[in-house]
């Protein structure tokens, strides 16, 4: 089943969810719910009994305060929206969407997609005011893949995300870890319950904290992990990206290697509180890498941050005679194709991912993709700054090219 195949399909489904006026809020919760294995195991019967019998599986799944919540976000879904109204057998009935989504979730079995991170992603996309607000930008899949593999995730390996959001960089991780455990954080209620439903039941080494990060280590002062993966929030008010990544970095153990994304600024940005983060962070830690990301790498979450990932040893002081590997990764393969977002349509990524991995772990400098150089806080952790070009690939068509790109972009 083709990427693009099943995204068109997840689209068709969110449309199907407005004809019947679902909610933004509500339509992930639903979705999530659906597609537990116990519901699909569940009979077929009218709307006010499947509803029943799906808030039975709920109080079995899940516990007290959680359990009542999510059972009364369910069945509100279906009471402010017209499912509740139809009948078993109609058309946009609860059964009828239970069908659509089993038929969905086949199609996923054949792939590595996660599902609820693909259905949040779609319903971001097309959500009128989503979750941007909050500062949330979604980890793509492949990203997220390629991170717990810069950070070398290994059977037995316990993980850590102290903003996991629905738990993508941790699904990513469990392809690796071979059992170890996985610990997730997160401090929005609707999101912790999402990644509660879609990745708490699907994995047994899997814990999560509905927590402000920052209160997690006095409420588990043993809390330690061997690595750890971040997408933290962007431009909150309250604290910026660097200091979420110094905060997951206390509770990594020592020369465990740690992956963040987080917005280019944060790498070249010459004034507070920006030099201070990469001083502290220096102070207490090695900087190993940084990787300048595609810059429409979130296309579709409603957000524009240009991004790069930086890789850490944790608890290792920062040798400022030591070089730093610096990567220009800017074409993963991926497309921009409408409303559906970027897909690897030509399925370029699994040879990209793998040129990429082999530079980094080489130290391997090739001209106009990737290089060393020795920094401290002060300077730019970003490989454009160090970069060697290779101008034999410079050609009029390319020159034409990119002069017609930044005139639309001027335009526009």
């Amino acid at each position: 089943m083709e990427e693009l195949e099943i995204r068109q399909n997840v689209i068709a489904l969110h449309n199907d969810l407005r004809t019947v006026n679902m909610p933004d809020q509500y339509k992930s919760l639903f979705v999530s719910i659906l597609m537990l294995d116990e519901v699909e195991m569940l009979a077929k019967n009218d709307t006010e009994q499947l509803m029943a019998d799906i808030s039975y599986v709920i109080a079995r799944r899940f516990s007290g305060e959680q359990a009542e919540r999510i059972s009364e976000k369910f069945t509100k879904s279906c009471t402010v929206s017209l499912i509740r109204e139809r009948k078993s057998c109609e058309e946009y009935s609860l059964w009828w969407f239970l069908q659509q989504l089993q038929k969905i979730k086949s199609q996923l079995k054949e792939t590595n997609m996660d599902a609820i991170s693909l259905f949040y992603h779609v319903f971001l996309s097309y959500s009128s005011g989503g979750r941007n607000s909050l500062g949330i930008v979604l980890t793509p899949e492949h990203i997220a893949d390629f991170m717990a593999k810069v950070i070398n995730v290994q059977p037995g390996d316990s993980i850590l995300d102290i903003c996991c959001g629905t738990g993508a960089l941790l699904n990513a991780a469990s392809h690796y870890n071979g059992g170890g455990m996985l610990y997730g954080c997160e401090r929005d209620e609707g999101v912790y319950d999402m990644a509660s439903i879609s990745q708490g039941v699907r994995y047994e080494n899997m814990r999560l904290f509905h927590s402000d990060c920052y209160k997690l280590r006095s409420s588990n002062p043993r809390l330690m992990a061997d690595k750890g993966l971040l997408n933290p929030p962007y431009a909150m008010k309250d604290h910026d990206e660097l200091e979420f990544l110094l905060e997951e970095l206390k509770m990594i153990r020592p020369h465990g290697l740690a992956a963040a994304i987080v917005p280019s600024k944060t790498a070249y940005v010459m004034s507070e509180p920006y030099i201070t983060r990469r001083r502290q962070l220096l102070e207490e830690h090695t900087l190993k890498a940084v990787f300048s990301m595609p810059d429409d790498i979130f296309n579709g979450n409603g957000a524009t941050a240009v991004t790069c990932i930086m890789v850490f040893e944790a608890h290792v002081p920062h040798d400022p005679s030591e070089k730093t590997f610096f990567g220009f990764f800017k074409d993963d393969g991926y497309k921009k194709k409408g409303k559906i977002g970027r897909i690897d349509e030509y399925g370029k990524w699994g040879e990209i991912r793998q040129r990429w991995l082999d530079l980094y772990h080489g130290n391997i400098i090739m001209d106009g993709v990737s290089t060393l150089a020795s920094v401290g806080a002060e300077d730019e952790w970003l490989c454009e700054a160090y970069l060697r070009n290779d101008y034999s690939k410079l050609t009029e068509d390319v020159f034409r090219r990119t002069i017609r790109d930044y005139m639309a972009y001027i335009i526009s």
